[in-house]
Protein backbone atom coordinates (compact mmCIF):
# COMPACT_ATOMS: atom_id res chain seq x y z
CA UNK A 1 0.00 0.00 0.00
CA UNK A 2 1.44 3.38 -1.04
CA UNK A 3 -0.03 6.56 0.45
CA UNK A 4 0.96 10.02 -0.78
CA UNK A 5 0.02 12.70 1.77
CA UNK A 6 -2.57 10.31 3.23
CA UNK A 7 -6.03 11.62 4.07
CA UNK A 8 -5.96 9.75 7.38
CA UNK A 9 -4.95 13.14 8.82
CA UNK A 10 -8.08 14.81 7.40
CA UNK A 11 -9.78 14.79 10.79
CA UNK A 12 -6.93 16.82 12.30
CA UNK A 13 -7.18 19.56 9.66
CA UNK A 14 -9.57 22.53 9.43
CA UNK A 15 -11.45 20.87 6.54
CA UNK A 16 -14.05 18.94 8.56
CA UNK A 17 -15.28 22.39 9.63
CA UNK A 18 -14.61 24.39 6.46
CA UNK A 19 -15.35 21.63 3.94
CA UNK A 20 -19.14 21.43 4.40
CA UNK A 21 -19.36 25.14 3.56
CA UNK A 22 -17.72 24.77 0.12
CA UNK A 23 -20.68 23.06 -1.60
CA UNK A 24 -22.84 26.00 -0.45
CA UNK A 25 -20.85 28.46 -2.57
CA UNK A 26 -22.97 29.89 -5.44
CA UNK A 27 -22.38 28.19 -8.78
CA UNK A 28 -20.81 31.22 -10.46
CA UNK A 29 -18.24 31.44 -7.66
CA UNK A 30 -17.72 27.69 -7.33
CA UNK A 31 -16.07 27.56 -10.78
CA UNK A 32 -13.27 29.74 -9.42
CA UNK A 33 -12.74 27.59 -6.31
CA UNK A 34 -9.87 25.49 -7.77
CA UNK A 35 -7.88 28.64 -8.50
CA UNK A 36 -8.57 29.99 -5.02
CA UNK A 37 -7.28 26.74 -3.51
CA UNK A 38 -4.23 26.52 -5.78
CA UNK A 39 -1.86 28.13 -3.21
CA UNK A 40 -2.99 25.50 -0.71
CA UNK A 41 -2.71 22.58 -3.10
CA UNK A 42 0.55 23.55 -4.80
CA UNK A 43 3.88 25.04 -3.83
CA UNK A 44 3.96 27.97 -6.25
CA UNK A 45 7.77 28.55 -6.18
CA UNK A 46 8.42 24.90 -7.10
CA UNK A 47 5.87 24.98 -9.91
CA UNK A 48 7.28 28.24 -11.27
CA UNK A 49 10.80 26.82 -11.04
CA UNK A 50 9.88 24.11 -13.53
CA UNK A 51 8.34 26.68 -15.87
CA UNK A 52 11.40 28.95 -15.68
CA UNK A 53 13.77 26.08 -16.37
CA UNK A 54 11.68 25.02 -19.38
CA UNK A 55 11.71 28.60 -20.68
CA UNK A 56 15.48 28.91 -20.28
CA UNK A 57 16.08 25.61 -22.01
CA UNK A 58 13.84 26.57 -24.94
CA UNK A 59 15.42 30.01 -25.27
CA UNK A 60 18.97 28.67 -25.15
CA UNK A 61 18.12 26.03 -27.76
CA UNK A 62 16.72 28.68 -30.10
CA UNK A 63 13.48 26.75 -30.41
CA UNK A 64 11.13 27.79 -33.24
CA UNK A 65 8.37 30.30 -32.54
CA UNK A 66 4.68 29.76 -33.14
CA UNK A 67 5.06 30.60 -36.85
CA UNK A 68 7.97 28.11 -37.16
CA UNK A 69 10.59 30.85 -37.67
CA UNK A 70 13.93 30.64 -35.86
CA UNK A 71 15.88 33.36 -34.13
CA UNK A 72 17.48 36.07 -36.17
CA UNK A 73 21.01 34.69 -36.37
CA UNK A 74 19.95 32.44 -39.26
CA UNK A 75 20.56 29.24 -37.31
CA UNK A 76 18.72 27.07 -34.90
CA UNK A 77 20.35 28.08 -31.64
CA UNK A 78 22.38 30.42 -29.56
CA UNK A 79 20.44 33.66 -29.80
CA UNK A 80 17.42 32.76 -27.74
CA UNK A 81 13.77 33.08 -28.69
CA UNK A 82 11.45 34.91 -26.25
CA UNK A 83 8.30 33.60 -27.93
CA UNK A 84 9.50 30.01 -27.73
CA UNK A 85 10.56 30.54 -24.12
CA UNK A 86 7.12 31.84 -23.15
CA UNK A 87 5.46 29.00 -25.03
CA UNK A 88 7.64 26.44 -23.23
CA UNK A 89 6.89 28.03 -19.85
CA UNK A 90 3.18 27.96 -20.60
CA UNK A 91 3.32 24.33 -21.69
CA UNK A 92 5.17 23.37 -18.51
CA UNK A 93 2.62 25.15 -16.33
CA UNK A 94 -0.18 23.45 -18.23
CA UNK A 95 1.51 20.11 -17.53
CA UNK A 96 1.94 20.93 -13.85
CA UNK A 97 -1.67 22.08 -13.43
CA UNK A 98 -3.55 19.17 -15.04
CA UNK A 99 -7.24 19.98 -15.42
CA UNK A 100 -7.07 22.65 -12.70
CA UNK A 101 -9.63 24.77 -14.46
CA UNK A 102 -11.89 21.74 -14.94
CA UNK A 103 -11.97 20.63 -11.33
CA UNK A 104 -15.25 22.41 -10.67
CA UNK A 105 -16.79 20.37 -13.51
CA UNK A 106 -15.05 17.12 -12.58
CA UNK A 107 -16.13 17.51 -8.93
CA UNK A 108 -19.55 19.21 -8.82
CA UNK A 109 -20.74 20.66 -5.53
CA UNK A 110 -22.84 17.61 -4.61
CA UNK A 111 -19.94 15.30 -5.41
CA UNK A 112 -17.61 17.39 -3.25
CA UNK A 113 -20.05 17.22 -0.34
CA UNK A 114 -20.26 13.42 -0.72
CA UNK A 115 -16.47 13.01 -0.83
CA UNK A 116 -15.99 15.17 2.26
CA UNK A 117 -18.45 12.91 4.08
CA UNK A 118 -16.50 9.84 2.95
CA UNK A 119 -13.25 11.36 4.24
CA UNK A 120 -14.78 12.10 7.64
CA UNK A 121 -16.33 8.63 7.92
CA UNK A 122 -13.11 6.99 6.74
CA UNK A 123 -11.03 8.76 9.37
CA UNK A 124 -13.40 7.51 12.08
CA UNK A 125 -12.72 3.93 10.97
CA UNK A 126 -8.99 4.17 10.27
CA UNK A 127 -8.19 6.18 13.39
CA UNK A 128 -10.41 4.21 15.77
CA UNK A 129 -8.63 2.83 18.84
CA UNK A 130 -6.42 -0.09 17.83
CA UNK A 131 -7.39 -0.07 14.16
CA UNK A 132 -3.95 0.80 12.81
CA UNK A 133 -2.29 -1.63 15.22
CA UNK A 134 -4.19 -4.44 13.51
CA UNK A 135 -3.23 -3.36 10.00
CA UNK A 136 -0.87 -5.98 8.51
CA UNK A 137 -0.32 -4.70 4.96
CA UNK A 138 3.17 -3.37 4.21
CA UNK A 139 2.76 0.39 3.71
CA UNK A 140 4.79 3.30 2.38
CA UNK A 141 3.69 6.77 3.50
CA UNK A 142 5.07 9.56 1.28
CA UNK A 143 4.59 12.83 3.16
CA UNK A 144 5.29 16.46 2.22
CA UNK A 145 6.62 18.86 4.84
CA UNK A 146 4.89 21.88 3.27
CA UNK A 147 1.44 20.39 2.81
CA UNK A 148 -0.95 23.24 3.66
CA UNK A 149 -4.10 21.22 2.96
CA UNK A 150 -3.73 18.54 5.65
CA UNK A 151 -1.03 17.93 8.32
CA UNK A 152 0.97 15.43 6.25
CA UNK A 153 4.31 16.41 7.81
CA UNK A 154 3.39 14.58 11.04
CA UNK A 155 1.17 11.89 9.57
CA UNK A 156 3.94 9.56 8.40
CA UNK A 157 5.48 9.42 11.86
CA UNK A 158 2.05 8.86 13.44
CA UNK A 159 1.22 5.98 11.09
CA UNK A 160 4.61 4.35 11.65
CA UNK A 161 4.16 4.45 15.42
CA UNK A 162 0.57 3.23 15.33
CA UNK A 163 1.09 0.36 12.89
CA UNK A 164 2.88 -2.92 13.74
CA UNK A 165 6.67 -2.72 13.80
CA UNK A 166 8.21 -2.87 10.34
CA UNK A 167 4.90 -2.49 8.48
CA UNK A 168 5.13 1.23 7.67
CA UNK A 169 8.01 2.98 5.93
CA UNK A 170 8.05 6.77 5.61
CA UNK A 171 9.52 8.88 2.80
CA UNK A 172 9.63 12.59 3.66
CA UNK A 173 9.48 15.11 0.81
CA UNK A 174 11.24 18.18 2.18
CA UNK A 175 9.68 21.44 1.01
CA UNK A 176 6.99 19.87 -1.17
CA UNK A 177 3.27 20.68 -1.12
CA UNK A 178 0.12 18.55 -1.05
CA UNK A 179 0.31 18.05 -4.83
CA UNK A 180 3.91 16.88 -4.60
CA UNK A 181 3.67 14.49 -7.53
CA UNK A 182 2.96 17.46 -9.82
CA UNK A 183 6.13 19.27 -8.75
CA UNK A 184 9.50 19.19 -10.45
CA UNK A 185 12.04 16.78 -9.00
CA UNK A 186 9.56 14.31 -7.48
CA UNK A 187 9.67 10.89 -9.14
CA UNK A 188 7.32 8.33 -7.61
CA UNK A 189 9.09 5.40 -9.29
CA UNK A 190 12.40 6.46 -7.73
CA UNK A 191 10.76 6.76 -4.32
CA UNK A 192 9.17 3.32 -4.61
CA UNK A 193 12.43 1.71 -5.74
CA UNK A 194 14.44 3.38 -2.96
CA UNK A 195 12.02 2.00 -0.36
CA UNK A 196 11.79 -1.48 -1.85
CA UNK A 197 8.21 -1.17 -3.14
CA UNK A 198 8.89 -2.08 -6.77
CA UNK A 199 9.60 -5.55 -8.19
CA UNK A 200 13.28 -6.22 -8.76
CA UNK A 201 14.62 -5.41 -12.22
CA UNK A 202 17.51 -7.10 -14.10
CA UNK A 203 19.71 -4.05 -13.62
CA UNK A 204 19.20 -3.85 -9.85
CA UNK A 205 22.02 -4.56 -7.41
CA UNK A 206 22.17 -8.20 -6.22
CA UNK A 207 19.87 -9.10 -3.38
CA UNK A 208 21.50 -9.04 0.06
CA UNK A 209 20.19 -12.47 0.98
CA UNK A 210 19.39 -15.88 -0.49
CA UNK A 211 16.86 -16.59 2.25
CA UNK A 212 13.36 -16.33 0.69
CA UNK A 213 11.86 -15.97 4.17
CA UNK A 214 13.84 -12.81 4.89
CA UNK A 215 13.08 -9.40 3.38
CA UNK A 216 16.31 -7.36 3.31
CA UNK A 217 16.21 -3.67 4.22
CA UNK A 218 15.49 -1.19 1.44
CA UNK A 219 18.13 1.27 0.17
CA UNK A 220 16.40 4.04 2.13
CA UNK A 221 16.53 1.99 5.35
CA UNK A 222 20.21 1.19 4.76
CA UNK A 223 21.00 4.87 4.23
CA UNK A 224 19.39 5.74 7.57
CA UNK A 225 21.24 2.91 9.33
CA UNK A 226 24.60 3.93 7.84
CA UNK A 227 23.98 7.54 8.79
CA UNK A 228 23.50 6.52 12.43
CA UNK A 229 27.07 5.12 12.43
CA UNK A 230 28.77 8.29 11.23
CA UNK A 231 29.53 9.87 14.62
CA UNK A 232 31.11 6.73 16.09
CA UNK A 233 32.91 6.05 12.81
CA UNK A 234 34.45 9.52 12.91
CA UNK A 235 35.71 8.81 16.44
CA UNK A 236 37.25 5.34 15.95
CA UNK A 237 37.99 5.33 12.15
CA UNK A 238 37.58 1.57 11.55
CA UNK A 239 39.89 -0.14 9.03
CA UNK A 240 39.22 -3.61 7.58
CA UNK A 241 41.66 -6.35 6.49
CA UNK A 242 41.25 -9.98 5.48
CA UNK A 243 43.60 -12.90 4.86
CA UNK A 244 43.78 -14.74 1.55
CA UNK A 245 43.42 -18.50 1.97
CA UNK A 246 45.70 -19.24 -1.01
CA UNK A 247 48.91 -17.67 0.33
CA UNK A 248 48.07 -16.33 3.77
CA UNK A 249 48.65 -12.73 2.71
CA UNK A 250 46.79 -10.00 4.57
CA UNK A 251 45.03 -7.66 2.15
CA UNK A 252 43.11 -4.43 2.60
CA UNK A 253 39.35 -4.77 2.72
CA UNK A 254 37.07 -7.79 3.04
CA UNK A 255 37.69 -9.26 -0.41
CA UNK A 256 39.42 -12.36 0.96
CA UNK A 257 36.62 -13.36 3.35
CA UNK A 258 34.95 -16.55 2.04
CA UNK A 259 31.26 -16.31 1.30
CA UNK A 260 28.57 -18.93 1.03
CA UNK A 261 28.43 -20.88 -2.22
CA UNK A 262 24.71 -21.41 -1.73
CA UNK A 263 25.08 -24.97 -0.44
CA UNK A 264 25.74 -24.01 3.16
CA UNK A 265 26.13 -20.79 5.17
CA UNK A 266 29.32 -19.17 6.46
CA UNK A 267 29.76 -18.47 10.16
CA UNK A 268 32.03 -15.57 11.10
CA UNK A 269 33.55 -16.02 14.57
CA UNK A 270 35.56 -13.43 16.48
CA UNK A 271 35.80 -11.31 19.58
CA UNK A 272 34.47 -7.78 19.53
CA UNK A 273 34.24 -4.65 21.60
CA UNK A 274 32.10 -4.33 24.70
CA UNK A 275 28.42 -3.96 23.75
CA UNK A 276 29.44 -4.73 20.14
CA UNK A 277 29.43 -1.21 18.64
CA UNK A 278 31.65 -2.58 15.86
CA UNK A 279 28.88 -4.91 14.61
CA UNK A 280 27.27 -2.06 12.67
CA UNK A 281 30.60 -1.29 10.98
CA UNK A 282 31.01 -4.93 9.93
CA UNK A 283 27.48 -5.09 8.52
CA UNK A 284 27.93 -1.84 6.59
CA UNK A 285 31.31 -2.86 5.17
CA UNK A 286 30.12 -6.30 4.03
CA UNK A 287 27.16 -4.69 2.27
CA UNK A 288 29.30 -2.08 0.53
CA UNK A 289 32.22 -4.35 -0.41
CA UNK A 290 30.63 -7.75 -0.92
CA UNK A 291 26.90 -7.07 -1.37
CA UNK A 292 26.09 -9.43 1.49
CA UNK A 293 24.04 -8.76 4.60
CA UNK A 294 25.55 -10.51 7.62
CA UNK A 295 23.40 -11.02 10.67
CA UNK A 296 24.70 -10.79 14.19
CA UNK A 297 23.98 -13.59 16.67
CA UNK A 298 23.33 -12.87 20.34
CA UNK A 299 22.14 -14.67 23.46
CA UNK A 300 18.32 -14.53 23.77
CA UNK A 301 18.59 -12.43 26.91
CA UNK A 302 20.06 -9.59 24.82
CA UNK A 303 16.92 -9.52 22.68
CA UNK A 304 14.63 -9.60 25.70
CA UNK A 305 13.99 -13.32 25.45
CA UNK A 306 15.09 -14.05 29.00
CA UNK A 307 16.66 -17.30 30.17
CA UNK A 308 13.63 -19.52 29.67
CA UNK A 309 12.65 -21.62 26.66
Amino acid sequence: LVLVNPASSFDRSPWPTIGPLLPLIPGELYTGLPYALAPVLFDSPKLLQGAVLAAIKAAEAGAPTANNSFNGDGGGGGGGDPAAALAAAGAELARLFPALGQLSNIIPRDTLAHRLTILSDGCKVVNADGALARFKTRTLAVCSTNDLLIPSADEGTRLKRAMPTGKCAVETLEGNSHAALQEAGVNLSTILRRNGFLPRQPGDAPSLTRDPRFTPPSPAELDKAFESLQILKAIVSPVFFSTRASDGKVVSGLGAVPLSDGARPVLLVGNHQTLAPDLGFLIEQFIKERGVLIRGLAHPIVAGGGMGG
